[in-house]
């Protein structure tokens, strides 16, 4: 097996070059690497062609109902409810995504793509989806859903072309302290998402 872009016992192999990084998830190149082909084929099916990426829209073409929540414990962000046969309790929907009314915009934005991971990857047709987003998560999904969420927000192509442009302009430059930052920007992203997907992606340097 190639170690390229591969992930083992928390170190992330990036083209060769070893980076320790905890943060980044340990899922095996090939799980990997299915993960962003979803990513992107959904795209290519919703039309998508351009960044930042409406994702809000794209969530409620599927008949999911978008609410912000104030959710008692301080540790859940997010939360998906999918239940074909029976409306969500408490609700008049089928499919519900809820997002923490602390967040700000761009952390918004990737829980609701995190949850769409959880639903293009880990529904059942027979079963009802269930998932809860909580800071200090250690379930086995959720490395998962956290890579879907990155690759719908910060396509690859679009990253690739993201860095060249930043790195060939000295206005952009200028303009941002760092390319975390101008990706963060031209994304719709945080600042530390924007950083984990140029580590993954093998982009900085």
């Amino acid at each position: 097996m190639s170690l390229k872009g591969g992930v083992v016992m928390g170190v992330w192999l990036c083209g060769g070059r070893v980076k320790r990084r905890s943060h980044v998830p340990e899922l095996t190149a090939e799980r990997r690497q299915v993960i962003e082909d979803r990513a992107n084929r959904f795209l290519v099916e919703q039309g998508v062609v351009g960044v930042p990426v409406d994702i809000k829209s794209l969530v409620k073409k599927l008949d999911f109902r978008v609410k912000e929540l104030d959710f008692r414990d301080n540790r859940t962000t997010g939360m998906i409810a999918v239940n074909e046969n029976e409306w969500i309790e408490n609700t008049d929907t089928h499919r519900l995504i809820a997002v923490g009314k602390q967040l700000g915009h761009e952390r918004s934005r990737f829980i609701i793509a995190h949850e769409l991971g959880h639903y293009l990857l880990h529904k059942t047709q027979e079963q009802p989806l269930f998932a809860r987003r909580d800071t200090d998560t250690n379930r086995s999904d959720e490395p998962e859903a956290e890579l879907f969420g990155r690759a719908i927000l910060m396509p690859k192509d679009k990253m690739e072309e993201a860095v060249r442009y930043f790195k060939s302009n000295e206005r952009a430059q200028k303009a941002f302290s760092s390319i975390s930052k101008f990706i963060g920007a031209l994304f719709d992203v945080t600042e530390k998402k924007a950083l984990v997907r140029l580590e993954e992606l093998c982009l900085l340097g």
